[in-house]
């Protein structure tokens, strides 16, 4: 979770919340923040792919100023034993015997 506060004298404006790569967002930010408010984002990471996976968080406000960024990573991880992507493994038709 990110929360952006505004600590200026005026209220200032939001236009855009973006995030790029394998990340997803949800907000309860407005088209404005008020002076001494905040709101908050929530980032999630859905990877697509396994290893390291970087993207960017990007808060656009008036068109004259510079956007607020985050640089975001996460790293994805290979299925687990017993584990496919495709739902769980289908039990063997042949079970190992032990000895």
């Amino acid at each position: 979770t990110v929360t952006i506060t505004n600590s200026g004298d005026t209220s200032v404006a939001i236009s855009n919340i973006t995030v790029s790569g394998d990340f997803t967002q949800t907000n309860n930010c407005g088209s404005s923040l008020d002076k001494d408010a905040s709101c908050e984002i929530s980032v999630t990471f859905k990877p697509g792919t396994q290893g390291a996976v970087g993207g960017t968080l990007s808060v656009s406000g008036d068109p004259d100023s510079k956007p607020l960024t985050v640089s975001l990573s996460g790293t994805g991880l290979g299925a687990t034993a017993g584990q496919h992507p495709q739902g769980p493994a289908a039990p063997s038709a042949n079970p190992p015997q032990s000895n």
